[in-house]
């Protein structure tokens, strides 16, 4: 049996520890520069493609805002992480600063 048929209700966390920048390439940012909130979801919902479904699993984005890129560029990245993890059914994102509570 698997977990999830003995436990049909329970939930994974998974908890990035990152501002989720490529900070090596900068190809995400790259993409991602001079457009739109709209577009941004655009690209991510077409990057995620038609992915199974995640809708089970919490993600917890921690010291995102702790980075040094600057904010604009922070903004654009997180924004497309959360429209890509929507669009494969991961619904509860939240932020947080530190891994207090973990």
């Amino acid at each position: 049996a698997t977990a999830k048929a003995e436990n049909p209700s329970a939930r994974l966390t998974l908890v990035i520890a990152s501002d989720m920048v490529d900070e090596v390439s900068l190809t995400l940012p790259r993409r991602l520069s001079g457009i739109d909130s709209q577009g941004v979801c655009q690209i991510a919902a077409q990057d995620a493609g038609d992915a199974d479904d995640y809708s089970s699993v919490n993600v917890v984005i921690v010291g995102a805002r702790n980075s040094k890129v600057n904010v604009k560029t922070l903004d654009q990245v997180q924004a497309y992480w959360t429209c890509y993890l929507n669009q494969i059914g991961i619904t509860n994102v939240t932020e947080q600063s530190d891994l207090s509570g973990f």
